[in-house]
């Protein structure tokens, strides 16, 4: 014969198999805001940009790596965003 061909799941099969996929991103995700928000409030905190007119706006960074991981951070989370509108996974999971 022609081989073993792929079954298409049922539909009730299939939301289920994509709701157990997306916790583990949800929550995730949720710990990723958290930690987003605690770094947030450390930033807003404890960290001074440089006036606007300023040259040397590269020096931002090096006001320590709060700032960086927050922005870094922020960055995650967005992909996560359309990662997870898209309907796939993190990468990995």
């Amino acid at each position: 014969m022609t081989g073993p061909q792929a079954v298409a799941l049922p539909s009730a099969e299939r939301r289920a198999a994509r709701r157990a996929s997306l916790r583990p991103a949800s929550l995730a995700v949720l710990i990723l805001l958290i930690a987003q928000l605690g770094l947030g409030v450390g930033v807003n905190l404890y960290v001074t940009l440089p006036p606007a007119g300023q040259p040397g706006h590269s020096s931002w960074f090096g006001n320590g790596t709060l700032l960086a991981t927050h922005s870094a951070l922020g960055m995650i989370l967005i992909l996560g965003a359309v990662l997870f509108k898209s309907g796939r996974s993190w990468p990995g999971a």
